[in-house]
């Protein structure tokens, strides 16, 4: 991450004026936030005076990234070689004899290595810092209309994004990743809270081949996939953590991030070509796409055109192989889970859709298209274990029937939602929820889907 720094040290060592000189201890180039350090100039075995040098420091890198180069002093060195470690990070000093020069590059830590930081500590800063999303906070307050305050928060604020409401979008996986990362960045680069990354390290990831973004903190040394702790915001849109086995198996297969921006910046960053090359392109794509959820419980197994599968085969496996399409099974929070797809209207011009019950119970199905900004909801349906349904989506009218395992073809209700918003903009908290305060809801069929709201709310 200190590609500037790196550059100066090349130019540097590429200037050979000052190479009948060096800058004394030789083998420390690392030392700890307040720590003093005595540095000399030496040419052979003669040591040079102090009132023949000009000391300086005139690079410095924050190993916050977001701090640009220069704008933050990482040390300082008075007149007779004392170099001071003030901020962490990399820097640059400097000596200058006559018209001779010699540099030395000097890393700034937190802490000692055997100092371990406490990954509770860290929880608990993060739930502080890291924000809860619009989403929950207009959700809160009784602006969510039905289905979407019964979905899990983030596939809800997605597909919210999908049909115009941009005040959502800086809460999605990726903005939310951001988010992560700029709260550890600052962490790592302030005084008091850097040892609590100490013996740690951290990087942005993926699941579902690259259609999920996260962060991942784990010791240093080890392989985050089987030590990492994640830090992810998205699916309950407020700060939660996950181990990396139940990332894992809601998520799978991750990997570290394959986005251009993070490529190779950070120990978890890998190639576009990590997953064979099938890669979910982001992010103008979910404002371009047809996207849906399933409730469950039930399985889910999308075909193309071309046979293309995408979702849980009969072994219970999962198979991706639709280009730009992604499925996600995302934990809801009555220790669920409910299934989150977004197709790429290129890559076919229908799709089948086959759900398969896990249990007896009921399931809803719903699906949008981002052209109109409407979607298409089929209702509650019941299933047992082992029946199937089905559906054929035309993506460029996506109104299609749903057939039961008894036959029954069900028409989907069209809706359009409208989300109320405080004239100051501010979002207005209210613990009680009326239907006609909650929201306006537009649609073919408003008496069942208004009683049916009744009935789910207090």
């Amino acid at each position: 991450m200190y590609d500037e720094l790196e550059r100066c040290a090349k130019e540097i060592v590429d200037n050979k004026e000052g190479a009948d000189y060096f800058i004394y201890p030789l083998l420390v180039d690392e030392v700890v936030v307040g720590e003093e350090l005595q540095l000399s100039v030496k040419s052979g075995t003669t040591t040079i005076e102090n009132n023949k040098i000009k000391w300086e420091v005139p690079y410095h890198e924050s190993i916050n990234p977001k701090i640009e180069f220069n704008k933050i002093k990482i040390g300082e060195i008075d007149k007779n070689g004392m170099f001071t470690a003030v901020n962490v990070g990399k820097c640059i000093v400097r000596a200058t004899i006559g018209d001779k020069r010699v540099d030395k590059k000097i890393t700034v830590k937190c802490c000692e290595e055997e100092q371990k930081g406490e990954i509770e500590d860290l929880k608990y800063h993060y739930d502080l810092r890291i924000p809860e999303s619009n989403f929950t906070k207009d959700r809160r307050a009784g602006k969510i209309p039905f289905p979407f305050d019964d979905m899990t928060p983030g596939t809800a604020n997605n597909i919210l994004v999908s049909l115009g409401y941009s005040q959502y979008a800086e809460h999605t996986c990726g903005g939310y990743q951001g988010d992560v990362l700029t709260f550890l960045h600052d962490v790592q680069a302030d005084l008091e809270d850097c040892k609590m990354l100490s013996g740690y390290e951290f990087g942005p990831i993926e699941g579902s081949y690259g259609g999920h973004h996260a962060v991942v903190v784990y010791p240093n040394g080890t392989d985050w996939k089987k030590t990492g702790t994640v830090f992810d915001p998205w699916p309950a849109q407020y700060p939660e953590t996950y181990t990396i086995a139940q990332w894992e198996e809601l998520f799978s297969p991750i990997n570290g991030d394959t986005s251009a921006a993070y490529r190779l910046k950070y120990p978890t960053t890998k190639s576009l070509d990590d997953y064979g090359g099938l890669t979910w392109r982001m992010p103008e794509y979910l404002l371009e796409s047809t996207i849906g959820a399933l409730f469950c419980p039930v399985d889910l197994l999308i075909t193309d055109e071309q046979g293309r599968r995408l979702g849980v085969l009969s072994n219970g496996s999962m198979v991706y192989e639709i280009p730009d399409s992604f499925l996600l099974k995302v934990p809801d929070e009555e220790d669920g889970y409910q299934w989150y797809f977004v197709l790429d209207p290129e890559e076919s011009d229908e799709y089948s859709f086959e759900i398969t019950g896990t249990e007896e119970g009921t399931f809803e199905f719903l699906i949008s298209n981002a052209e109109d900004n409407k979607f298409q909801y089929y209702g509650e349906n019941q299933i047992k274990k082992g029946e199937k349904a089905e559906a054929v989506i035309d993506i460029d009218d996506p109104v299609g029937h749903l057939t039961l395992p008894n036959g029954t073809q069900i028409e989907p209700e069209v809706l359009e939602v409208i989300i109320e918003s405080s004239s100051s903009g501010d979002l207005k908290i209210n613990t009680i929820r009326p239907i006609a305060v909650m929201v306006t809801v537009i649609i073919v069929g408003f008496v069942m889907v208004s009683s049916r709201m009744k009935r789910r709310k207090p």
